[in-house]
């Protein structure tokens, strides 16, 4: 899967690529999830809410991937280095599970109501709302124990060089050597 970056991207792998996706639509799909509780009759909510959770299942399905790989190429870890990579590890599988059991149930939901115009407030989408909120949490948590291991501990970071300052410049009015 890295292999698709190219050599002048400046990301040591794709997985940092991909994470933005599921971080970014699963907020959306909540968002949308909790306007159709206020507007039943606009179903068009309704089908981009299971589009978005479908898409965040798919973007956390390729983090999770490319995080597979991309932890395959670390150098060796320090013990809570590597303490902090396995809870990340579990907290993006435990985070994938949940966004892709909201988007089949959502999905399933969303075609048993296709052909209503009002789409009704049963107890599974008050369920699939709280399931939401909790992907959520473990969809932050991740990416929490993420920055921290980029951040703190410098996991996948390429090292820069030191910048080269150039020599200082003589105050205005003064030649350089004059003393």
């Amino acid at each position: 899967m890295d292999s698709l970056i190219p050599a002048s991207s400046g990301l040591p792998n794709l997985h940092p690529a991909l994470v933005h996706f599921p971080l970014a639509l699963a907020p959306a799909a909540l968002l949308f999830d909790l306007l159709l509780l206020f507007a039943p009759r606009r179903s068009w909510l309704d089908r981009a809410a299971t589009a978005l959770w479908c898409l965040a299942a798919g973007g956390a399905f390729a983090a999770v991937r490319a995080g597979e790989a991309a932890r395959a190429a670390l150098a060796p870890l320090a013990p809570e280095v590597r303490s902090l990579l396995r809870e990340h590890d579990r907290l993006g599988t435990n985070s994938l599970w949940t966004l892709a059991v909201i988007a089949v149930v959502r999905g399933l939901l969303t075609w048993r109501d296709l052909r209503i115009d009002v789409v009704p407030r049963d107890f599974l989408r008050f369920v699939l709302l709280a399931a939401g909120a909790g992907g959520l949490v473990l969809l932050a948590a991740t990416a929490d124990h993420g920055g921290r291991l980029v951040y703190q501990h410098a996991v996948a970071v390429t090292p820069q060089a030191a910048p080269v300052t150039p020599a200082a410049a003589p105050p205005p009015g003064e030649t350089p050597g004059a003393g």
